[in-house]
């Protein structure tokens, strides 16, 4: 099982941008895919959805419904963030996650444009939730 190493930074699936598949053991994507399937759960059940268990199903949600998908591997690339992954393992698992897999193959997105999606997503912070205690009061003035 891949642990969580904020110190470093690195990853077991090595300290490259992103690895081609050749270069990782089998045993360690699959650890990958496991981890976005427990993350997706979890995910789904958040969006009040009906949940895909299985790294299958997800991956035909991506080709057959690849909006639904999109916003489910947007919210688990928050929470890769959130879980403290290193940047090399969020990299590695959408990656290697059911919705880049399913672009890929389904839908033809080449490797370089898999890349570019996952540069970009994990550019863009997770959304921070509004709490009560947060917000302000505006001042209101009689004219």
């Amino acid at each position: 099982m891949l642990t969580i190493n904020t110190d470093s930074g690195k990853s077991r699936g090595g300290n490259n941008d992103l690895q081609s598949s050749d270069q990782l053991d089998p045993q360690v994507i699959q650890e990958f895919r496991e981890i976005y399937l427990q993350i997706a759960v979890k995910v789904q059940n958040l969006m009040s959805m009906g949940v895909a268990y299985t790294y299958d199903k997800l991956y035909n949600l991506g080709c057959e419904h690849p909006p639904l998908s999109y916003r489910i591997d947007l919210m688990v690339s928050y929470e890769l963030r959130l879980c403290g992954y290193s940047k090399d393992d969020q990299v590695n698992i959408l990656f290697h996650g059911p919705y880049i897999q399913s672009q890929m193959l389904h839908h033809h997105l080449s490797e370089r444009g898999a890349r570019h999606y996952i540069r970009q997503r994990l550019a863009i912070a997770p959304p921070v939730p509004l709490e009560l205690g947060q917000a302000q009061a505006t001042p209101t003035t009689a004219a």
